[in-house]
């Protein structure tokens, strides 16, 4: 059996810029954060819009 990951579907452009600011900024800010701070912090930066039902990209 073979431990290689297969690739998988290409990231969209609300993805890529999600993971750019967590890698870029948060995970240099902070030590430590759950998920709901990472979430806010990607709102405030409005990467995403914050709805009522929750985070909406």
């Amino acid at each position: 059996m073979s431990c290689t990951k297969l690739p998988g579907r290409p990231l969209g452009a609300t993805s890529k810029e999600i993971r750019e600011y967590v890698l870029d900024i948060l995970v240099k800010r902070f030590d430590r954060m759950t998920v709901r701070q990472a979430v806010h912090g990607i709102e405030v930066a409005d990467i995403i819009a914050k709805t009522e039902l929750g985070p909406e990209p």
